[in-house]
């Protein structure tokens, strides 16, 4: 679906006989109502993390934790005009014209981010996380200015929480998830 979204496969669809919009099946997004990203269930009924976490293991996405924590950096989990909530875009990709994409339902948005970052992040030799925000935000590995050092402490926040809540946030069962809260509020105390 991201490759197709994209038009980058191997075989051009036009060789194929096809094109994306005999694809596609309708213009509008499907939208799933939430009232905050953790309320979000999917189709197979994982949750965001649960699934994002799922993507990235299938693709090979080094660092899922890096992948959460940009998302959280480019979403506004309080806003329900933002891009997450009305294009299923989790992390602010971009069309060719530079407008913010919009994919045809959430776990289309969660592959096209989780491949988007696979493709453009594990196999560049990106050296620090200054050179990633200067690409992500900017286009550009080198480039830094005001809106990367913002970018990269939201980064490096959300960073650190799911670091240290690893096993709540990625967890695969509900039962364990809980037995994984209740340990890290007892271990605040």
């Amino acid at each position: 679906m991201y490759l197709v979204n994209r038009n980058d496969l191997a075989i051009p669809l036009e060789d194929l006989g096809t094109s994306k919009n005999e694809l596609l099946t309708t213009n509008e997004p499907e939208i799933i109502i939430y009232d905050h990203i953790d309320d979000l269930r999917l189709h197979d009924g994982k949750n965001y993390y649960q699934y994002v976490s799922k993507i990235c293991d299938l693709l090979g996405v080094r660092d899922k934790k890096m992948v959460l924590a940009i998302s959280f950096s480019e979403m506004d989990v309080n806003n329900p005009e933002n891009a997450s909530r009305t294009k299923n875009n989790f992390c602010g990709m971009m069309n060719e014209d530079f407008q913010l994409m919009t994919l045809p339902t959430p776990e289309a948005g969660i592959i096209a981010m989780c491949g988007n970052f696979k493709r453009k992040y594990n196999d560049y030799s990106i050296q620090d996380i200054k050179q990633l925000a200067g690409h992500y935000v900017l286009g550009n590995k080198e480039a830094s200015n005001s809106e990367t050092k913002i970018w990269i402490y939201n980064v490096k926040c959300f960073y650190y929480e799911f670091a240290i809540n690893y096993n709540y946030y990625f967890l695969d069962s509900e039962k364990e998830k809980v037995l994984s809260l209740k340990n890290k509020t007892m271990s605040s105390f």
